[in-house]
């Protein structure tokens, strides 16, 4: 089947979407026709600048086996967009995706390809890919926090439990003291009254004073023991 060349261009000129005619020759797949979407993608001044432009000067598919590099890339699977590195005029670089097939007909080979611009769709995706990064680290940074605080939590609960339980004992050891207390009190005031009026005999005297010491050293070795534990929780 025989092409009509002019025809294809005629009608790619109506296309709103970036649409290029290649020829080949020599094994080079050079522009023979390209649109007014392709030109102002290319950034092109007249339609005219493409004519003739190597197909491996507009997209970044260049390898050792010249022509063929094309149908590595571009034509790998027919029907389907390839996505590739394209080139403007400036030579600044831009991902397209391009949707190319070869057609041939009595004497040559042609590809005809429609070009998409990727340059926002690859933004949007980075822009996504940044987002859904910048979410994982904030919530793995809320873990952490989460984890610190829980520690936190149960360290001052246990800090609270011994403050409770030293309380006790404080409580507790003010009911003894004054227990002790008193009873030394009254102890002393008889060894007191017995030693002045001689009522009692020196070996009773000498039990009394024993019993004295005894309580007293009770009440010191209580109490050291109290503040000590005291100390030591306050310094963990």
């Amino acid at each position: 089947m025989e092409l009509n060349i002019d025809q294809i261009k005629a009608t790619t000129d109506k296309i709103k979407i970036p649409f290029i005619f290649f020829t080949i020759s020599n094994d080079a797949y050079l522009v023979d026709h390209a649109n007014e979407a392709a030109k102002e993608l290319f950034g092109y001044e007249n339609v005219t600048d493409l004519d003739s432009k190597d197909i491996l000067d507009l997209f970044n598919v260049r390898s050792d086996s010249g022509g063929s590099s094309v149908r590595e890339y571009l034509l790998v699977t027919k029907g389907d967009w390839v996505y590739v590195e394209a080139n403007k005029k400036d030579g600044s670089k831009f991902p397209v995706g391009v949707n190319a097939v070869e057609v041939r007909d009595d004497k040559n080979l042609y590809i005809l390809s429609i070009i998409r611009d990727r340059t926002e769709s690859v933004k949007t995706r980075k822009e996504l890919e940044k987002a859904l990064k910048d979410a994982k680290d904030q919530k793995e940074a809320a873990d952490v926090a989460r984890e610190e605080a829980l520690k936190a939590k149960e360290e001052i609960e246990a800090l609270l439990f011994k403050e409770k339980k030293l309380s006790a004992q404080v409580e507790l050891l003010k009911y003894i003291f004054k227990g002790v207390l008193s009873i030394i009190i009254l102890l002393s005031m008889l060894v007191l009254i017995g030693w002045f009026s001689g009522k009692y005999e020196k070996e009773s005297l000498s039990m009394f004073e024993r019993i004295l010491l005894v309580l007293t050293g009770m009440l010191g070795t209580a109490m050291a023991g109290v503040f000590d534990s005291k100390r030591l929780d306050g310094g963990k």
